[in-house]
């Protein structure tokens, strides 16, 4: 109670900044990374192997890697500059006082299945369940004195990235943690693509760092170059008292409901490939000749993640009264890197907060009853039309003045919507950036061409409970046995739903 009444005073003891380094070079965020959603999330992302890997090797590479022209900006420290603003503190020189990387380990001489906690960490079963989170984790994934909230960088001297590994017998989990503020996942890949390429050796084939000064924002929407086309939804831009109105049913549906449940789900290959079977096989047959059919099909065509955000959509419309026909708005994150080929060239390293959005809209009665197939089509008409580099562009002209002008990203529907996001991390395919095999000092594994690189992931974002009741579906993507993996945040309810969907397949 104590704590809670200083808290609320704001009169309990204060964290004091760490010192000012006169000597550090001092860099602005990118327009897309300090924003108040980013700061509430510290990353710890952690990486299974069924190798015994040298910890100390591993730390080198990455050390060397954020001291390479440009990457050290990765190496820098986050401080909050006199007008509030985050910003990028690069010492002039790493040294063991102030290293380019927080780097702790531990090493166990049993084999995992005896650790009390690596013992639980998932495995993939026959069929679709819910399977322990990476927050259940923490203990073997952030090392003695890693930030482990956003406050924790800017109040101390550490570096933005913490390496922590921990060696068993028979494996090693090795786990990285960071704010969302310095990059979001498009930029680990290129992190672990990079810092795999050091490891072997080989730091000229590492492709350079295009961020340490520039903002690529500034070419993709700068107020120099508006853009050409308008975005085909700022028509149902929410602002001024239906921006308001929004916020506050958004609010009391997020007080006045079940809190959400973090949970991750393996869904079984065999599972998945069949509800992405039965949903293609639901799409309008073909007609007519070869050349009209080829048309048709290419109209046709639905992938994965179109399947996968039907089924959010899907599942989020049931936690509505039938029939209902309140909006559902499908927030689908994308990364830009592959979407605005002018501004993020090939063969160069983007490390920082890159994603844009499309927006896919039914009504909930119309989501209910429709087939998965039909659903996932109108998520691909939705990509097809927005996620073209005018669209983005366009996007992110009204982002930046949203960001600019209120601090925040922009709202499109009605202020009675129902709001979910989607973020689908299966294309940047996180474990195939990896290649520790250097790194090996002892493996269980026959394949050869297996060894020194991840069997599975987790990721937990450090995120507490509160804030909006809204559902977040996250495609982690496919292990190499071809299992999905699921995580999210959502109302048991709609846990229950989403598992009885899936296992009725």
């Amino acid at each position: 109670m104590t704590s809670l009444l200083s808290r609320i005073l704001d009169c309990g003891p204060k964290r004091v900044p760490s010192p000012i380094v006169s000597t550090d070079e001092v860099l602005p965020c990118h327009l897309l990374d300090d924003t108040f959603a980013l700061r509430g999330y510290t990353y710890m992302w952690m990486f299974h192997f069924a190798d015994v890997l040298d910890p100390d090797k591993l730390h080198l590479a990455l050390s060397q890697l954020f001291e390479m022209e440009g990457w050290r900006r990765l190496g820098g420290r986050i401080r909050l500059g006199p007008n509030g603003k985050a910003e990028i503190h690069v010492p002039r020189a790493f040294t063991p006082q102030r290293p380019a990387v927080h780097f702790t380990k531990e090493q166990y001489t049993i084999p995992m299945s005896e650790h009390p906690l690596a013992s639980r960490l998932p495995r993939a079963g026959d069929k679709p369940a819910v399977v322990p989170n990476a927050s259940e984790f923490q203990n073997l994934g952030v090392g003695p004195g890693a930030a482990r909230c956003f406050d924790d960088f800017i109040y101390s001297d550490l570096p933005q990235f913490s390496l922590h590994v921990v060696t068993f017998a028979d494996g090693t989990l090795v786990s990285l943690g960071h704010s969302h503020v310095t990059t979001d996942l498009g930029g680990v890949a290129t992190i672990l693509s990079a810092w795999s390429l050091v490891l072997a050796n080989r730091p000229g084939d590492v492709p350079p760092f295009a961020t340490y000064h520039d903002d690529p924002m500034d070419q993709l929407c700068g107020p120099q170059d508006p853009p050409a086309k308008e975005h085909v939804l700022s028509d149902i831009m929410l602002t001024g008292w239906r921006l308001v109105l929004f916020g506050l049913r958004l609010l009391f549906e997020s007080w006045w409901n079940p809190p959400v449940e973090a949970r991750t789900i393996c869904v079984p290959h065999k599972t998945i490939d069949a509800i992405v079977q039965e949903a293609r096989n639901q799409l309008p047959h073909l007609v007519g000749g070869e050349s009209e059919g080829a048309v048709k099909r290419e109209k046709a065509f639905i992938s994965e993640g179109d399947v996968l955000a039907a089924l959010a959509t899907h599942i989020t419309s049931r936690g509505l009264p039938k029939g209902s026909t309140r909006r559902v708005m499908t927030l689908m994150v994308i990364n830009m890197r592959t979407r605005a080929p002018s501004v993020f060239w090939p063969n160069m390293s983007y490390v920082l907060n890159a994603s844009s959005a499309i927006f896919l809209s039914s009504t909930a009665n119309r989501a209910q009853t429709m087939s998965l197939g039909e659903l996932a089509s109108e998520s691909r008409n939705a990509i097809t039309e927005q996620a073209t580099e005018s669209q983005i562009r366009a996007l992110a002209s009204i982002g930046r003045d949203t960001m600019l002008r209120r601090g925040r990203e922009p709202v499109f529907g009605d202020i009675n919507m129902k709001l979910a996001m989607i973020s689908n991390w299966s294309k940047i395919r996180v474990i195939d950036q990896i290649d520790f095999g250097p790194a090996v000092l002892k493996s269980t594994q026959n394949n050869s061409d297996a060894r020194g690189k991840p069997i599975f992931y987790h990721a937990d974002n450090g995120k507490q409970s509160g804030g909006f009741n809204m559902p977040v579906f996250i495609v982690m993507g496919r292990d190499r046995n071809g299992n999905l993996w699921l995580r999210g945040n959502l109302p048991t309810l709609m846990w229950s739903d989403l598992l009885e969907y899936l296992n009725k397949v």
